[in-house]
């Protein structure tokens, strides 16, 4: 986001911070959402909302002292999620809402993507996304050798880089946040603190029982010590399934960052979750302000919201596998056309930047 101009406004103050909490966490550069780099963690769907993170390690119909005259198996989850309507009619694509396979493991998807057009007038504004399905993937974050700065993490705890245990069940990869001058966004990783948690903004929390978290601080910051880490943002996009107030009365809104000139209408990303907690979605818009993104994630089904970096350069969602049995894990696809980074990056190549990454459950070969 180097070429981005942040706007100074932010949410009204909030009572509730602990800027000065640190949590008992496990430490270590890399955090992840099923708490392991090389066990293989139940990948059984949560109940959830979008304010608390899922526990995803005992669905409800299993747990002890349950019906005791239950004789029936309960009914299998979806394959994928459900499909969904554009919200405006009049630029809406013919795909628009459908879901594909994107990834796969095993013969199972874990990643779908859509399309949509969020625009009521705008046909040419385009969102991406990737439904990530929970029940069978792990969410992980991970440092930047730059970003976000600080002056009392060691060079140890930034790798830039995915662990080499978890190569072999490694997905994707997505840009993550806001670079620390353009609004000094908190993010915490163990017991490595990067930056304070700032008043006002949204967070992305990843659980220590498997769940992701996306609410605004206020509501995160009493339970900090459950997450194993968590990343600002600028405020919650989507909250409670309602947009942010602001983008509700201003459209054009600068307060989600701007282009160097001003524009609004810029590449931007953003990560969500659904209202049952068993799909993470991640969205990527060409040309987009903040509100239209918003109104992307809310009709593929989010009910919380978080926005990540912007501009060009820095937004991305790329896919990782082996073109031949024989060669080396690398990049194999990026979900939006000229992003590509180097094919080895994040594995051999380390990001300035921070990122999250999503690896399979599965056990691998």
């Amino acid at each position: 986001m180097t070429r981005t101009r942040v706007a100074a406004w932010m949410m009204a103050s909030i009572s509730t911070t602990c800027a000065g909490k640190e949590p008992v966490a496990r430490p270590g550069p890399v955090a992840s959402s099923a708490q392991v780099a090389e066990a293989t963690p139940d990948a059984s769907p949560a109940d959830a909302d979008e304010s608390h993170p899922a526990d995803a390690s005992h669905p409800a119909d299993a747990r002890e002292g349950g019906p005791a005259d239950a004789k029936e198996s309960p009914p299998r989850p979806p394959a994928g999620p459900p499909s969904f309507a554009a919200p405006h009619g009049r630029t809406a694509r013919p795909e628009d809402g459908a879901w594909s396979p994107l990834a796969r493991r095993d013969g199972s998807a874990l990643l779908y993507q859509a399309t949509v057009h969020p625009s009521p007038v705008k046909g040419h504004v385009e969102v991406t996304l990737v439904a990530i399905d929970l029940q069978g993937v792990a969410v992980h974050l991970v440092a930047g050798t730059r970003e976000p700065m600080s002056n009392t993490v060691p060079p140890s705890a930034r790798p830039g880089v995915v662990p080499a245990a978890d190569h072999a069940a490694l997905l994707a990869v997505a840009n993550g946040g806001w670079k620390t001058e353009h609004g000094r966004f908190g993010m915490r990783i163990g017991a490595d603190r990067f930056q304070a948690p700032r008043e006002g903004a949204c967070a992305i929390g990843l659980g220590s029982t498997g769940g992701l978290m996306i609410a605004p601080w206020a509501e995160m910051a009493p339970r900090e010590a459950e997450l194993v880490a968590w990343r600002q943002t600028p405020a919650c996009l989507v909250h409670r399934g309602a947009l942010h107030p602001a983008l509700e009365r201003e459209t054009l809104s600068r307060n989600w960052g701007a282009a160097e000139k001003g524009e609004v209408e810029i590449r931007r990303s953003a990560l969500g979750l659904d209202a049952t907690g068993r799909f993470a979605l991640f969205g990527l818009g060409e040309r987009t302000s903040a509100k239209a993104i918003a109104d992307g994630m809310l009709a593929a089904g989010a009910t919380s919201a978080a926005e990540l970096d912007i501009n060009w350069s820095f937004t991305r969602f790329v896919l990782f596998g082996r073109p031949t049995p024989d060669a080396p894990l690398t990049i194999v696809r990026s979900l939006v056309p000229k992003t590509e980074p180097s094919p080895r990056s994040y594995l051999e190549r380390p990001s300035e930047r921070d990122f999250f990454y999503f690896t399979s459950k599965s056990p691998t070969p």
